[in-house]
């Protein structure tokens, strides 16, 4: 009896998130004590927008109010940076910081680790990873397509099955 194409596609997407939930877990595993600060942003015309985590946020805050001679520059943020179009890290301690990944940061983020090796055994790597992978969403075929292929490279880094580079 031949199958019913829905269902076939079905069971292969399916199949697809199972893969994407395996990596996400050995990638999830790497570093459980990485924790990436939410980003905290300075307020003020005169600053560009630089990312700081929770410990250098109220320095960069004092600073900009020496700098620019204005007492009443505060700090926003607290939340996940959403739309980054890269990794976000401290503008002062370099920490790694938690956000989700735009269209553009995903397109950048899957060519750099489609034409790079990297290691699995890296929490900054595993983030940046994950980040990738979050970006799995059914409708963009190509995108889709580009993070299976690099599911099938972090599983083969896992498996220590992984194709020599050239």
């Amino acid at each position: 009896m031949k199958e019913n194409p829905i269902t076939l596609l079905s069971n292969a997407k399916d199949s697809d998130l199972l893969k994407i939930n395996e990596a996400q877990s050995l990638l999830s595993d790497c570093d459980p004590s990485i924790s990436p600060s939410v980003p905290y942003f300075v307020l003020s015309d005169d600053i560009a927008r630089t990312s700081y985590c929770v410990d250098c946020i109220d320095a960069a805050v004092e600073q900009a109010r020496e700098d620019e001679k204005e007492p009443s520059i505060v700090s926003s943020g607290g939340w996940t940076a959403e739309e980054s179009s890269d990794i976000e890290v401290c503008g002062t301690c370099k920490k790694l910081l938690d956000y989700t990944l735009c269209d553009t940061g995903l397109e950048s983020e899957l060519s750099h680790f489609e034409n790079e090796t990297f290691d699995i055994n890296d929490p900054r790597i595993c983030y940046q990873l994950e980040r990738i992978l979050e970006g799995y969403n059914e409708w963009n075929e190509s995108i889709d397509a580009r993070i299976l292929t690099l599911v099938d490279k972090i599983l083969g880094k896992k498996n220590g099955s992984e194709e020599k580079e050239s």
